[in-house]
C-alpha cells in the first residue's frame, strides 16, 4: 500500500494525489493550451531482441531519464499514461 501511494506522489501533482489517497475523485482543472506528446521506439522489438534484459533496462531508463529531465526544464507537467 505504502509503494501505491508513494507513485501517486511521483505520477501526479500534490492535489490530484492527496484527493486519490482519500478515495475521492479530483476536480477537473482547465488548462488555456494543452499539447500531448506519445512516444514510441521504432523497431523496439527488434532492438530488444538483441540486448540482454539489463541492456533494455538501461536503454529505457536512459531514454526516459532525457524526456524527465527535459520536462523539469521546460517546467511542465508529465502525466503517464499506463498500461497502454
Amino acid at each position: 500500500m505504502m509503494m501505491m501511494m508513494m507513485m501517486l506522489d511521483d505520477d501526479y501533482g500534490d492535489d490530484v494525489a492527496d484527493a486519490l489517497k482519500q478515495g475521492c475523485s479530483p476536480d477537473p482543472e482547465p488548462y488555456p493550451c494543452v499539447s500531448i506528446f506519445f512516444s514510441d521506439v521504432c523497431g523496439y522489438t527488434n532492438i530488444c531482441s538483441t540486448l540482454q534484459p539489463q541492456e533494455v533496462m538501461d536503454m529505457l531508463h536512459r531514454l526516459y531519464s532525457r524526456f524527465d529531465a527535459l520536462a523539469q526544464q521546460l517546467r511542465l507537467f508529465k502525466g503517464v499514461l499506463k498500461g497502454v
